[in-house]
């Protein structure tokens, strides 16, 4: 029986290292964005070649390829970016979904190491694609189950995260990759590495932070009242940018 997991994400959330975990499981095979979606059905392709992800610091298999599998559970992913993508909540209501979620703050430190040009950052303002995402789970709240996957929290807690995850999805999770998973974390999928702005947020740096973002942060922090119960809610606790 062919089934689909919906992921949602904001970018620099790590869309690839939760879809890559998922891909690891014997039971999940096919991973497509929505754009693609219509592709398979006008042209009933049962594999699309279209190689997505980035280049690892080291080792490691960043590359995730575009596939729908029949019969067999398949990844549709979307970004959620400045606006309430309303379709969005649809398919968060009829299907199994799983958000990734990170410290905005870290996600926005991200965006500003990978993308340099800053038109092409405004464009993607991740504190209004933040609020969108908030908004549209208000919007739903009540209404339907989501799994949510914070790929930033302590390490004795990474093992529960996965499971859980594999669980909500009705799937067997007591198995030996997971196990790896947990204790591994793959780095090949964080193609940031260590960076000025990372270290920074690892020190508590938050004049440079401040300095580097300019009017990010007060973005940012002016959002604080819509984003911060949603991220106490799911386990964040005195983050930089809270006041």
């Amino acid at each position: 029986m062919t089934r689909f997991v919906f992921l949602p994400t904001i970018t620099h959330t790590g869309t690839f290292f939760v879809a890559a975990f998922l891909l690891k499981h014997p039971d999940i095979k096919g991973y497509f964005q929505v754009n693609t979606l219509a592709a398979i059905l006008d042209e009933d392709e049962k594999v699309v070649h279209h190689v997505l992800g980035a280049t690892p610091l080291k080792g490691g298999e960043p590359f995730i390829t575009e596939r729908f599998v029949y019969g067999r559970v398949n990844i549709i992913q979307d970004h959620i970016w400045c606006f309430p993508n309303y379709y969005m909540a649809t398919l968060m209501t009829v299907l199994p979904t799983i958000i990734p979620l990170r410290d905005p703050l870290l996600t926005i430190l991200s965006a500003n190491e990978r993308i340099k040009d800053r038109e092409i950052r405004d464009k993607r303002d991740l504190v209004k694609a933040w609020k969108a995402l908030v908004s549209i789970i208000n919007s739903i709240s009540g209404t339907t189950k989501l799994a949510f996957f914070p790929i930033d929290q302590a390490a004795d807690k990474r093992s529960g995260i996965l499971r859980e995850t594999l669980e909500y999805l009705q799937l067997p999770s007591l198995l030996p990759y997971v196990s790896d998973w947990a204790k591994e974390w793959p780095k090949c999928y964080n193609t940031g590495g260590q960076y000025e702005g990372k270290i920074a947020y690892e020190t508590g740096d938050i004049a440079w932070i401040k300095s580097s973002l300019g009017h990010y942060w007060e973005a940012l922090q002016e959002a604080e009242s819509h984003l911060r119960p949603f991220l106490e809610q799911h386990g964040y606790k005195n983050l930089l940018w809270w006041t």
